[in-house]
């Protein structure tokens, strides 16, 4: 029978930061290796899948252990590809840009709140099934709102995501959902995240003390 101790992974933590080292220690420990093809290479990752995570508190201003981003400036850059529609060069696209464009979903989903607060089609959708005939679609796929008891609450669903971009996807999400909070007149809520396959690349694996992924306990 196949093992399910790395499928459907349940977190909560007071920060990004913590939950971001609570997922990284649950791929260290129950983790499985996945070979996946990167173009044309075999690529060494190791998995969580359904890894579901709750912030109480998604604007505290703390930094992962087990992590790269300690840097406020490196971040900023970051919570722009959120924040705005411009896109870098070397980019194809942003969060932000698809969020916009063609239609900007921010807008239309502050409009939502602010005509029902208890709405549940505050929404924003990141790509349609053309994304199957890309090489590299948008991991995160759904942004969803509710406002309860006046706290705006954000929740996101990421088909794949890469554990070292944790921390700075889910800062920047928490800017837009601050934003938003902000145009309703909302207090800021819980942000959630489910991964649907969370995952740490062999070329990152000293994050967890391992020299490569054949030192798996």
């Amino acid at each position: 029978m196949m093992e399910k101790e790395h499928i459907g992974i349940m977190k909560k933590a007071f920060s990004i930061a913590n939950l971001s080292d609570l997922m990284m220690r649950e791929i260290k420990f129950v983790g499985k290796n996945v070979n996946i093809k990167v173009g044309d290479k075999v690529v060494k990752t190791r998995e969580i899948l359904n890894a579901h995570g709750i912030i109480y508190y998604p604007l505290t201003m703390s930094y992962p252990e087990m992590g790269r981003w300690k840097n406020e400036a490196a971040l900023k850059v970051y919570f722009d590809e959120v924040m705005t529609d411009k896109v870098p060069g070397g980019f194809t696209y942003t969060y932000g840009f698809l969020m916009r464009h063609p239609v900007n979903q921010v807008d239309l989903v502050i409009e939502k709140l602010k005509e029902d607060r208890n709405s549940r089609q505050a929404t924003i959708m990141l790509g349609d099934g053309n994304c199957l005939k890309e090489e590299s679609p948008a991991c995160c796929r759904i942004v969803d709102f509710k406002i309860r008891e006046d706290y705006l609450n954000m929740f996101l669903l990421f088909r794949s995501h890469d554990i070292t971009a944790y921390y700075p996807n889910l800062r920047a999400f928490a800017k837009l959902q601050e934003y938003i909070a902000n145009k309703v007149g909302a207090k800021i809520g819980v942000l959630g995240c489910t991964s649907e396959s969370l995952h740490l690349y062999e070329g990152d694996c000293d994050l967890i003390g391992w020299k490569n992924f054949d030192e798996v306990v």
